[in-house]
């Protein structure tokens, strides 16, 4: 503040907050989350070009490390690595520790795959704690700081039993990210970037396998419609959108899970996404 002036010296700022930064590495902590909110709301700071480049500058000079850039992928059975043969894929296979692989050392990806998850339905015939939205905060908060949620979500959903339409299923992304917005934080305190993942398809071949009892004749048609409304949604939202179609089909035996070929396809898309949102 200029005594005389009474205005802020916004030129000042960087400098006399770094030179606290060099010793005390802060980022990531909560007093570093309400340091960071301070100076941006008093000073108009662009906290990302200010301070954390010249930290992280500061930080590799004396041999300390930043934070890998975080990433969560929440989804159902095909996050999970679901092996329609039997089991779960290996570390190899599945589609997040393919783009972990990918990415390489400056990232962490963490899985969070559940067989049978919904956007927000508990199943009555599976057993409970399949909602994916009664399960994410507590999921955000144990893996903070994240600087990038996926979500594949909505195949589960598509089953005859919850009598959704594909516009419903999709509708349940702004409760998503809603929650998301308000209980994860990346190393600044700042919300993280989210990006819509549209799943697979349900293959047409899906009458006469295991799943069609559960998913009825209309799932096909379903799936391909929720493509075009999550698209419409992230939008809306202000997320960024991928559509998993593009890149991986079900296999031939059930027609809803994915081959480890498929998986590999995915990830490695996946990946190439993560580095165009995160940069």
């Amino acid at each position: 503040m200029d005594q005389k002036s009474g205005k802020r010296d916004a030129g000042r700022v960087p400098q006399m907050f770094c030179r606290g930064a060099a010793i005390v590495p802060w980022s990531g902590t909560v007093a570093g989350i309400l340091v960071s909110a301070f100076w941006e709301e008093m000073w108009g700071l662009n906290i990302d070009s200010t301070i954390r480049r010249p930290l992280r500058g500061i930080m590799e000079k004396e041999g300390a490390k930043m934070m890998k850039k975080r990433i969560l992928c929440y989804g159902d059975s095909n996050t999970y690595g679901y092996n329609p043969m039997g089991g779960r894929y290996d570390e190899d296979s599945r589609w997040p520790m393919v783009m972990q692989s990918a990415l390489g050392e400056g990232y962490r990806v963490v899985e969070e795959g559940f067989n049978g998850r919904t956007f927000s339905q508990d199943d009555p015939t599976e057993g409970g704690f399949k909602s994916g939205v009664a399960y994410l905060p507590p999921c955000l908060m144990t893996h903070n700081p994240l600087d990038l949620v996926m979500v594949m979500l909505g195949t589960n959903d598509t089953k005859q039993r919850f009598g959704l339409s594909a516009q419903a299923i999709a509708h349940n992304l702004k409760e998503f990210v809603r929650i998301v917005r308000s209980y994860a934080l990346d190393e600044l305190g700042r919300p993280p970037k989210i990006l819509v993942i549209a799943p697979p398809l349900i293959g047409d071949w899906l009458e006469g396998t295991i799943f069609y009892g559960h998913f009825g004749p209309e799932a096909p048609a379903k799936s391909r419609e929720l493509s075009r409304q999550m698209r419409r949604y992230a939008k809306l939202l202000g997320c960024g959108y991928f559509d998993g179609a593009q890149c991986a089909s079900p296999c031939k035996a059930d027609a809803v899970h994915l081959m480890p070929d498929q998986q590999r396809k995915l990830g490695l898309a996946l990946a190439d996404k993560a580095r165009e949102m995160l940069g």
